[in-house]
């Protein structure tokens, strides 16, 4: 563990913030000091004042030698660079190299690292999930069984996740994990 530095990260929403704090978050404390994530809402983008306060968060994350990870979901844009540009035009001070985009949402990653047995469970086949990376939050909605409500679907994935699953089935989770965690 290097016991002198931590991270920071910036989430879109809660099912962000959830996936981190119960998938990601036990991993990446074996490796910094502290780790801190910070929800934020897409639709605070449209105010320059909250621009200019995430342009300062990340220059003190700098600046206190920490290290920042901005994750975002690609939504509609047409690549990976293409956001990443999107987000540095809006946010000053922020490095293309510390944000990382989720393709195409959040949902894809939960469902990627399903386990066998949750599959069997809920009659998911791995036909439908070995490639996750086009998966929308309405296409995620749709596997979601008519007893459950979706933060509760969520949270089971979560206690029914391999890693190793997610990162064959997503690309971008496979990325992330190499970069910041193995």
């Amino acid at each position: 563990m290097n016991c002198s530095k931590g991270i920071y990260i910036l989430v879109e929403g809660i099912d962000d913030e959830r996936f981190f704090r119960r998938i990601l978050e036990p991993k990446l404390s074996s490796k910094y000091s502290f780790v801190h994530i910070i929800r934020y809402c897409g639709d605070e983008f449209k105010s320059l004042k909250n621009l200019q306060k995430y342009s300062n968060l990340i220059r003190a994350f700098v600046e206190s030698n920490n290290d920042y990870i901005f994750v975002a979901d690609i939504d509609d844009s047409p690549c990976v660079t293409y956001k990443k540009e999107l987000i540095a035009e809006l946010i000053k001070n922020i490095n293309k190299e510390n944000v990382i985009i989720v393709k195409k949402e959040i949902e894809s990653w939960y469902l990627a690292g399903a386990e066998d047995n949750f599959c069997s469970k809920f009659g998911i086949s791995e036909s439908q999930i070995s490639n996750t990376e086009k998966l929308s939050k309405e296409d995620f909605n749709k596997f979601i069984p008519r007893n459950f409500d979706r933060t509760d679907f969520m949270i089971e994935l979560t206690k029914n996740f391999s890693i190793e699953k997610a990162k064959n089935r997503n690309a971008s989770f496979k990325y992330f994990m190499g970069k910041y965690i193995e």
